[in-house]
């Protein structure tokens, strides 16, 4: 159709990066983000990205205020509502992840932590970071270096359909580029109860399942159709023991660590100076 019409030579990873900015405003407008509104975004987003790979991505990549002002020159009432929608996350009070970072995204180990994120900008938070990792990711693969990615409390990227979709995706391709990542949940069953999720962790080479309730054992017995020794094994391990699955074969492993430099460096107790 003629609303693509120049489009033709975008590349995958434009193609990417629109799919990210609907996730971004699925998260933080909700059910308020219609479909008409998708394909406004789609085209304004797609017009911008392919602009910035004509000339080389010379220069500071588009930000919101660039999508922004595009919507704002289309000539009707459902991009000037959607324009107002957006307006406080472009120049408003929520316009947080409008412009550019001042932290060096390329160091050695980068962590992104949103544990002070407030919950209406949680999921909007996620698929920022989610954008920036898979940057890292591409520019690595391009250099021929490998990317470790860990994130703790994967559970929380599938508490949105949107955003569960988009992460699948994400999952999935990390392996393309050279990447290994790696989803830490306390809570199995939690997790193995989502579809997505738990297609994911069956396709996962390697698992690592430490001393779980009986509650999380039972959905982990049933994911991997562990004999009722396993289940019992890991209801009854000792803390940083448990079972490893690598491919098809599964092993009892001890990972207890002595008191010490070491595991000072890597427990997650909280330690209380002058207790009492």
């Amino acid at each position: 159709p003629d609303l693509y019409k120049g489009f033709e030579g975008i590349n995958w990873d434009i193609r990417k990066k629109v799919e990210l900015l609907q996730s971004l405003f699925h998260a933080i407008l909700g059910n308020d983000f219609t479909r008409p509104m998708e394909s406004i975004v789609d085209k304004c987003a797609m017009k911008i990205l392919k602009l910035y790979q004509d000339i080389g991505y010379v220069g500071n990549a588009p930000t919101l205020t660039y999508l922004y002002s595009e919507i704002c020159n289309i000539d009707n009432d459902i991009a000037r509502h959607l324009a107002l929608l957006l307006e406080p996350y472009v120049k408003g009070t929520l316009a947080c992840f409008n412009g550019y970072t001042n932290v060096n995204l390329y160091s050695r180990i980068t962590c992104y932590d949103l544990s002070e994120l407030g919950e209406a900008m949680w999921d909007a938070g996620m698929t920022v970071v989610l954008d920036a990792i898979r940057n890292r990711l591409v520019t690595n693969h391009n250099r021929q270096k490998p990317t470790f990615i860990k994130i703790d409390e994967v559970g929380r990227f599938l508490d949105d359909d949107y955003l569960a979709s988009q992460f699948e995706s994400f999952y999935a391709e990390v392996r393309k580029y050279g990447g290994f990542i790696t989803g830490i949940i306390q809570n199995a069953d939690k997790l193995l109860k989502n579809d997505r999720a738990r297609n994911m962790v069956s396709n996962s080479e390697i698992v690592v399942m430490l001393r779980q309730s009986p509650l999380d054992a039972a959905e982990l017995k049933y994911t991997f159709d562990l004999s009722k020794t396993q289940y019992d094994n890991l209801i009854n391990a000792e803390e940083g023991c448990g079972i490893f699955k690598c491919g098809n074969q599964f092993i009892n492993f001890d990972g207890r660590i002595e008191e010490g430099y070491m595991y000072d460096l890597i427990t997650t107790k909280p330690k209380y100076n002058n207790m009492y």
